[in-house]
C-alpha cells in the first residue's frame, strides 16, 4: 500500500504540515524500497534523510513550544517523551541495517507508517490547537478594550 499525504494529516499549522508532508514522501520513498527489493546504499541514503528531517521537525515543535512558554507543560513533557521514544526506535534500526537483517527494512517501514500518523493525528494536531488556543487568548488578553458610548 501506498503511504502519501492526506488531509487527516493536517494539524493546521503550515510550518508543521509542510514539514510532515516531507517526512510521509520520504516514508514513502522507503516503502516503495522495500517493494523493490533495492540498493541498500539507497535505503541508507533514505533513511539517514528521515532521520535528519526528524531531528529539524522536533527542533520546529520546540521552538513553538518555547515561544508560547508551554515548555513546563504535561502536554509538551508527553510530546518530548514521543520524540525521544522515535529516537531510540530509530537507534535500534540503524542497528538492524548495520547486521543486514533481511527483515529490517519491512520492520522499519511498518514502524514508521504506524508512529508517524499515530504522532501526527493525535499528539500534534492536539500540540498544535493548544498553541493556536494560547495565541489566540493571548491576543484577546493584549487586544485593548473597546467602551460602548451611550449617546442620550
Amino acid at each position: 500500500m501506498r503511504f502519501v499525504w492526506d488531509d487527516r494529516l493536517k494539524t493546521g499549522n503550515f510550518e508543521v504540515d509542510d514539514q510532515h508532508k516531507q517526512i510521509v514522501a520520504l516514508i514513502g520513498r522507503m516503502s516503495a524500497q522495500e517493494k523493490k527489493q533495492s540498493d541498500p546504499m539507497e535505503l541508507q541514503k533514505l533513511f539517514d534523510a528521515l532521520h535528519l528531517y526528524a531531528h529539524t521537525h522536533f527542533a520546529t515543535e520546540q521552538a513553538l513550544v518555547y515561544q508560547a512558554n508551554l515548555t513546563e507543560t504535561s502536554l509538551w513533557f508527553n510530546h518530548q517523551g514521543a520524540h525521544d521514544y522515535y529516537m531510540k526506535r530509530i537507534q535500534e534500526f540503524r542497528e538492524d541495517l548495520e547486521r543486514k537483517d533481511e527483515r529490517a527494512l519491512f520492520r522499519i517501514v511498518a514502524f514508521l507508517k504506524y508512529w508517524w500518523v499515530e504522532h501526527i493525528c493525535n499528539e500534534d494536531q492536539l500540540l498544535v490547537e493548544v498553541l493556536n488556543d494560547k495565541a489566540t487568548h493571548e491576543a484577546a488578553k493584549t487586544e485593548p478594550e473597546r467602551s460602548v458610548r451611550v449617546q442620550s
